[in-house]
């Protein structure tokens, strides 16, 4: 990724319980981190609590690994507290009751 000279940045559509393969929210963000990501996030499956404590677990992995990087967060509008891995698309009010 760095061959190109400029800023990368990646966004997951990942929450508190990892990605769908069981990899932690952690060790993916120590992965980007690794693979030369310099701004790393997560978006629009999660209302704004949610992918914001996700954001500062992935903020401390890469902390602890010994590497820096910055952050980013686009949230979804509305409260999905109860979802499950998958986010707000698992939730029984899905499509029709969230708007």
């Amino acid at each position: 990724m760095k061959k190109t000279n400029i800023p990368i940045s990646i966004s997951m559509c990942i929450g508190p319980l990892g990605d769908f393969k069981d990899v932690s929210v952690e060790e993916v963000a120590v992965r980007l981190a690794k693979a030369g990501c310099d701004i790393i996030g997560v978006n629009c499956r999660f209302d704004p609590d949610t992918c914001v404590d996700t954001t500062i677990r992935m903020k401390e992995a890469v902390e602890k690994a010994g590497m820096k990087c910055h952050y980013m967060v686009q949230p979804i509008a509305y409260r999905t507290a109860d979802a499950d891995r998958i986010g707000f698309i698992g939730l029984p009010e899905c499509p029709l009751g969230m708007y």
